[in-house]
């Protein structure tokens, strides 16, 4: 059975801006809503498709109203929590004395306010991509490098080598730092220019809540979750009687965080789990929410939740014969299905920021299709013998570009390379860089 103790509890997040003057009818929710009953949400089907090049948005405050026209007294569809994505159908029109947008948040369409001032939302740009480069640092050594996309401006960010996870807004950058000798992680927290360094001692999996308010991450030593809330010092959780969470993954809301993590009640905890042990996926509230088990199975750092929050994806590998199978958990039915299989997901797979395309690496190469499974696309051709194989894609915080790494068979060459998302513009950032990621930029409306 899995329990959850908390060794405290830390206060309330600091609040969002009040959006009562611009959307009558009470506070607003920092839960995303279903379809209004005045208002029919648009399907998936029917939501028009923005340009390749759209703007996207990004909502710097919870409970955003999605409406049905440009003004405060049309028809609520949805509500957006903080740090929500959208992708600008059209836009912007004037009324109530603010600009409004028509935009497509997941499957649903409709049109949002950028506040009086422009402060409910922010342009997503692109900012530098960070990667581990084994001999790009002084003296030819090993360093965590930053670079522009076109790879001008390399930098070096810090003396060794890291995986490095910006925080939503791109001012911070968490860098986990592997221990060969112990095979434990040391955790640092630092801004995105290398300066006011913390260190947060053994840690790894570091995931960002979408509004960059709290951070979560995994202490292997303590055998424990911890998370920072603000500025407030990490508490600890315990959510597991048999081993350490893995896979962390914040809620598009915000509100939860799953985890992928043994599954094995009749095992005496603390002592070895010989073979292969159960895997299960699991979702709780933190800091003290009960902890529950949404689904079986679950392998390697593969757990994204759909867009919309309403499911998980998660990659289930057979160690005995090593089938994979790409699998999505309703949350609300519990109803598992498998989406891909085989070579279709053995490479990586991850949703745009506006939730309407999917990035996947196959045996294949790098394909971009709709996020209904429509119109599949390859971008990135595997090479004869797939050496190098291109994999590990994910998208451009502006989601028209597709950073992914091209890997040799032999395993000693990876290079970090670009290419828009209709395959044109490839573009080598680094000829040696691994673990790389593009961190993203919150911009004025123009």
């Amino acid at each position: 059975m899995l329990v959850l103790v908390g060794c405290g509890s830390p206060g309330a997040a600091s609040p969002s801006p009040s959006l009562a003057s611009a959307t009558p009818g009470g506070t607003p929710s920092a839960t995303v809503s279903g379809s209004s009953t005045q208002e029919p949400a648009a399907s998936a089907t029917a939501a028009p498709s923005p340009a390749p090049d759209a703007m996207l948005l990004r909502t710097m405050a919870a409970g955003l109203r999605l409406r049905a026209d440009a003004g405060v007294d049309a028809d609520v569809i949805a509500t957006l929590p903080a740090g929500a994505t959208v992708s600008v159908l059209d836009g912007p029109t004037a009324s109530d004395g603010m600009a409004w947008y028509h935009v497509r948040f997941g499957d649903e369409v409709g049109w949002i306010a950028a506040g009086e001032e422009g402060e409910w939302l922010t342009r997503v740009a692109n900012g530098r991509i960070g990667f581990a480069c084994p001999n790009c640092g002084d003296d030819a050594g090993p360093a965590t490098m930053t670079a522009q996309p076109d790879g001008t401006d390399m930098t070096v960010l810090y003396p060794r080598l890291t995986r490095i996870t910006w925080s939503p807004d791109g001012s911070r950058v968490a860098l986990e730092e592997a221990d060969a000798n112990t095979g434990r992680s040391e955790l640092l927290l630092m801004a995105a220019d290398g300066s006011d360094v913390q260190s947060l001692g053994s840690g790894s999996g570091p995931a960002w809540s979408p509004d960059g308010e709290r951070f979560a991450y995994v202490d292997q030593a303590a055998e424990a979750l911890l998370l920072i809330d603000g500025d407030r010092d990490p508490l600890g959780l315990t959510v597991t009687d048999v081993g350490v969470p893995g896979s962390l993954a914040w809620s598009p809301d915000g509100s939860r965080l799953a985890f992928i993590a043994i599954d094995c009640p009749e095992c005496p905890p603390g002592e070895p789990i010989v073979g292969e042990p159960p895997m299960s996926v699991f979702v709780f509230e933190p800091p003290g929410g009960a902890v529950l088990k949404v689904a079986d199975g679950g392998w390697g750092g593969h757990l994204r939740w759909l867009p919309d929050g309403s499911g998980l994806t998660f990659v289930e590998y057979d160690f005995g014969s090593g089938a994979l199978e790409l699998r999505v958990v309703d949350l609300e039915s519990g109803a598992v299905r498998i989406l891909a299989e085989g070579d279709e997901i053995g490479y990586g797979h991850a949703f745009s920021p506006d939730a309407g395309r999917v990035v996947t690496g196959t045996a294949n190469g790098i394909v971009v299709f709709n996020a209904d499974g429509s119109d599949p696309r390859t971008v990135v051709p595997a090479t004869a013998q797939a050496n190098p194989m291109p994999q590990n894609p994910r998208w451009s915080p502006d989601g028209q570009w597709v950073l992914y790494d091209m890997v040799w068979v032999t395993g000693d060459a990876i290079e970090t390379w670009v290419i828009r998302s209709d395959g044109t513009g490839a573009t080598r950032v680094a000829e040696l860089g691994n673990d790389a990621s593009w961190q993203p930029v919150l911009e004025p409306l123009p």
